[in-house]
């Protein structure tokens, strides 16, 4: 398919115009090179091939429909810790984004959990309760405590930040296609979200230590 094809380039580009990625020469000025289309070089090119296809491996072990878009939020990412390393790059998410959707990865594509974009929006959203229930279990003694696996579980702020890139790159590259998308409300709310739950977790750091200072008075 459309995707099997022209993942190599010309090496012999003229072109001064540096690569997005890297200090190289890009291939802006080869027109008949699809790494012109993204603007970098022919290394960055197949560097970019080789995300493309652990994206297309984890899309296949999804348990329904997905595509490479949609494995930009997927478990292996967090796990291998591309959010908080390749993701955390932003041209370099860019980039990414741009070739496969140059690659015929269909943005709008409707997948298990919606489209590329919804999926980013679910995994943020997911990762931001675990944060916030950490917040809550550090803040509020009285809760359960968390089991191991579930500590393990815990994101980091890097990959926090790092899904969140996932979703205003996916949201942004939507705009520009003049797709209709929600995307960046979405996230705006997310990180209100945020926002109001941590406010929540200080405000009852603050109560339990007025607790404290009442007691130590009497």
């Amino acid at each position: 398919g459309e995707q099997d094809k022209d993942r190599s380039g010309s090496e012999d580009s003229e072109t001064d115009v540096t690569c997005r990625l890297c200090s190289r020469k890009s291939c802006s000025g080869k027109t008949d090179s699809k790494a012109a289309e993204v603007g970098v070089c022919n290394r960055c090119w197949r560097k970019l091939g080789s995300l493309e296809d652990r994206l297309c491996k984890w899309a296949r072990l999804a348990p329904g429909q997905a595509n490479a878009l949609h494995a930009l939020s997927s478990p292996q990412v967090e796990d291998l810790g591309w959010y908080s390393g390749t993701f955390h790059e932003d041209e370099t998410l860019v980039c990414l984004v741009d070739y496969l959707v140059l690659r015929g990865h269909d943005i709008e594509e409707q997948g298990f959990v919606g489209t590329p974009l919804e999926a980013a929006l679910d995994k943020l959203k997911a990762m931001v309760d675990s944060k916030t229930s950490s917040l809550r279990e550090t803040f509020m003694p009285s809760l359960p405590p968390a089991s191991s696996l579930e500590r393990r579980l815990i994101p980091t702020q890097e990959a926090l930040e790092g899904c969140l890139r996932v979703g205003l790159v996916l949201a942004r590259k939507m705009d520009l296609l003049g797709l209709k998308s929600d995307g960046l409300t979405a996230i705006r709310q997310t990180l209100e979200s945020i926002s109001l739950n941590v406010g929540e977790a200080a405000e009852a750091v603050e109560r339990s230590d007025d607790k404290k200072e009442r007691s130590a008075a009497t």
